[in-house]
């Protein structure tokens, strides 16, 4: 490269307040923030377009106070349903019995939503100006010098800021980087560099609008949550969501032996594996009539997703100017959508514009792990 070259380079170098590098509704939500706070912020998301994947998520009250204060709990009751009761189900259909959730609105004050992921994802979405997110930015690494945080894409593209958060989910970049990094300075603990547990397959989606009239739970005002448990691990779900929807998931649970021979790549999830895992359960009875198959059949097949259900709490969430956020350093609570309650919940603790200015001091990022 020319001096001419590399002076031009720096040049194009990105400046920014806080870097925030994954879209997905954790990097939103803290975007979301910093936007009503009016500080300096971008979003970086490696993916070059976004499709509405997954299935149902639900929030309750320990997370809805702070949508109301945002002034968007609204809109978030407009794409949701209140779930009054989960229904369980034993792999013959037989009713095992009923949890009831209406009781914690007696005491919170708020019901449990439920309502699908990509609902959310939109909702936070619009809050952030086009101007303020990048996509097809996938970061390699990142490095501090001068007092600011870098990072830098597999594009060449390189952006500065004074602080970084690392919200590119539970196969993070950003922990990757930080995390080789700290080993070589002998630095990282050793318990972060093991393996997540995972312990559920999962196949989920959304089916198309479907009849009331085969359906009549569609009918209701108020979410029915149907599980069923089946033989072998089996855990079998269906959800009512707005607008005649039905959201879905089939899953297995796996002992540890199993989940060391299923450490899967991304790569190896495709249309032919996807089959398969649905030919295993289509033929299942659904305690709403019919087959889980008939859900599934309703869903178009690039929206149906597979996902292993992992969790792990790294002990390793900041250094210097890089702090870890949501599923990329805590990914618990999987079952029913709780993991993202839980991300939200911990994003709305650092959002107070003092911890933001330049003059920042890395001792905000030990108070707010201590809370969190």
């Amino acid at each position: 490269m020319s001096n001419d070259t590399a002076a031009e380079s720096i040049e194009e170098i990105q400046r920014t307040g806080v870097i925030i590098v994954g879209g997905g509704i954790s990097g939103l939500f803290l975007g979301m923030l910093l936007e009503r706070l009016e500080l300096s912020y971008h979003i970086f998301e490696r993916a070059t377009e976004v499709r509405p994947l997954g299935s149902a998520l639900t929030l309750g009250a320990n997370i809805q106070p702070a949508f109301e204060q945002l002034g968007l709990l609204e809109q978030l009751k407009a794409i949701s349903l209140p779930c009054p009761s989960l229904e369980l189900y034993s792999d013959n259909l037989e009713h095992i019995g009923s949890l009831n959730l209406e009781k914690r609105k007696e005491i919170s004050g708020y019901d449990d939503l439920i309502f699908e992921r990509s609902k959310l994802y939109s909702l936070l979405r619009s809050q952030i100006p086009d101007s303020k997110i990048s996509y097809g930015k996938r970061v390699t690494r990142l490095e501090e010098k001068d007092g600011q945080v870098f990072i830098h894409c597999a594009d060449g593209f390189v952006c500065q800021g004074d602080m970084l958060a690392g919200a590119d989910g539970a196969y993070s970049n950003v922990r990757q980087s930080l995390y080789e990094q700290l080993e070589e300075k002998g630095l990282l603990p050793k318990i972060d560099t093991e393996d997540f547990v995972i312990g559920n397959i999962v196949m989920v989606g959304v089916a198309q609008p479907l009849n009331p009239e085969k359906y009549p739970q569609l009918n209701d005002t108020k979410a029915h949550f149907s599980s069923v448990q089946g033989k072998n691990k089996q855990i079998l779900a269906l959800i009512s969501a707005p607008g005649q929807r039905v959201c879905w998931s089939i899953g297995t649970g796996l002992s540890e032996a199993e989940a060391k021979e299923k450490r899967f790549k991304n790569s190896e999830w495709g249309p032919e594996a996807n089959e398969l895992m649905i030919k295993e359960f289509e033929d299942h009875p659904s305690p709403w009539g019919g087959t889980f198959g008939d859900f599934i059949r309703m869903t178009p097949p690039h929206l149906v997703s597979r996902v292993s259900l992992e969790e792990k709490i790294f002990q390793t969430w900041f250094h210097g100017r890089t702090v870890l956020i949501g599923d990329a350093c805590h990914k618990m609570l999987t079952g029913a959508g709780l993991g993202i309650c839980m991300n939200l919940k911990t994003l709305n603790i650092p959002h107070h514009k003092q911890l933001y200015k330049p003059t920042y001091s890395p001792t905000f990022f030990l108070h707010n792990a201590k809370v969190r």
